[in-house]
C-alpha cells in the first residue's frame, strides 16, 4: 500500500485472488471490522485518489464487467453482526456483512423472516441484496428491497459516516436517501447497517411444479381466478433452465412454478384449485422446503 492507506497499517489487508472484478484484481483488499474503520478506508481512498469496489459475498460482482479502474477492494463481510432485534416491534438492524442465510436463521429463531431472496444465501449478504435492490419470485406479495428498509447507516465516497431513516416504522421521518442507495449499486456510498420491516413466518407453505406446453401457457381459461387466490410466487422456467436446476425438471417445454404462504386451510383450497387447471403436479413441495424453492 502506499500513500494514505498505508497509514491504515496491514491488519486489514486480505489477499486480492479472490477479489477478481472481469478477469481483473486489485491492487489492494481490506476487510475492516467496525464502520469507523470502513469510513476510513473510503477516506484514504478518496485522498489517495483510488478506486473502490464494495464487496460482500461476490455473488453478482463476480460477472461484473471491469469498470474501467480497480484499486481497492472493501470487504464488508467483516462488519456482520445483527445489532438491534425486538421481536415485538417487527424490525431488525443488521450490520450488512452479514449473509442473508444468518439472517434468516437468527430470525427463524423467534418466528420472523425477512422476505428477501439470493441465489446463494450462505455467501450473498444484507449489504449485497440491497445495493442490487434484487428479490426472488415473491417480489409481487412482498414487496422489493426498497419497500421493506426503514434506515441505514453508510459512508460516503470521502468517508463520512452518515445516517438515515429509523430503526423502527415511528421513528422514520426526513427525507427517505436511504431508500436511494437500495439499487444503486455502490454508486452514492457503502451501505454498513440497515434497519428493516419483518413479517411473521407463515403457517403452512407449498410449492407446485408442472410441466406445461406452449398452448397451456396461452389459454387465458387456465389463469381466470387464479389472481385472486393471491400467490405468494408464480414463474415460468424453461426446459433448460429447469433441467439445470435439477429440481424441477420435466418433459416438457417448460415449467410452471405455483407457490403460496398461508394458514393450512386456505393452501389446501388453492392447491386444489391449481391441480384442477393444470393437472396433477410434477413436483409438490411443502413446509421449510419451500424456502429453498424460492432461491
Amino acid at each position: 500500500m502506499s500513500g494514505t492507506l498505508a497509514a491504515l497499517g496491514t491488519a486489514l489487508s486480505q489477499d486480492v485472488a479472490r477479489y477478481a472484478l472481469g478477469g481483473v484484481l486489485p491492487a489492494h483488499a481490506v476487510r475492516p471490522s467496525t464502520m469507523a474503520e470502513a469510513a476510513e478506508v473510503l477516506r484514504a481512498c478518496a485522498a489517495d485518489r483510488l478506486s473502490l469496489v464494495p464487496w460482500g459475498g461476490g455473488v453478482a460482482l463476480e460477472s461484473e464487467r471491469f469498470p474501467g479502474r480497480y484499486d481497492v477492494a472493501l470487504d464488508v463481510g467483516g462488519l456482520d453482526r445483527v445489532t438491534v432485534y425486538d421481536p415485538d416491534d417487527f424490525t431488525v438492524s443488521a450490520e450488512c456483512g452479514v449473509t442473508i442465510a444468518t439472517l434468516r436463521a437468527r430470525l427463524h429463531e423467534h418466528g420472523h423472516e425477512l422476505p428477501l431472496e439470493a441465489a446463494h444465501p450462505s455467501r450473498a449478504t444484507l449489504g449485497g441484496v440491497l445495493a442490487a435492490n434484487a428479490s426472488g419470485p415473491r417480489r409481487l406479495r412482498f414487496g422489493a428491497p426498497r419497500d421493506r428498509i426503514l434506515g441505514a447507516r453508510f459512508a460516503t465516497g470521502d468517508g463520512v459516516l452518515a445516517r438515515s431513516g429509523g430503526r423502527v416504522v415511528k421513528n422514520v421521518a426526513g427525507h427517505a436517501v436511504h431508500r436511494l442507495f437500495v439499487g444503486s449499486r455502490g454508486g452514492l456510498g457503502v451501505l454498513l447497517e440497515a434497519s428493516l420491516k419483518l413479517l411473521p413466518l407463515p403457517p403452512a407453505r407449498v410449492a407446485l411444479a408442472f410441466g406445461c406446453d406452449a398452448a397451456t401457457l396461452a389459454d387465458p381459461a387456465r389463469w381466470a381466478g387464479l389472481a385472486r387466490r393471491e400467490p405468494a410466487a408464480m414463474t415460468v422456467l424453461g426446459r433448460g433452465l429447469a433441467r439445470g436446476l435439477g429440481a424441477f425438471a420435466t418433459d416438457e417445454p417448460f415449467t410452471f412454478v405455483l407457490g403460496w404462504e398461508d394458514d393450512g386451510a386456505w393452501l389446501e383450497t388453492c392447491e386444489a384449485f391449481a391441480c384442477d387447471r393444470f393437472g396433477s403436479p410434477a413436483q409438490r413441495t411443502a413446509g421449510d422446503g419451500v424456502t429453498a424453492v424460492w432461491q
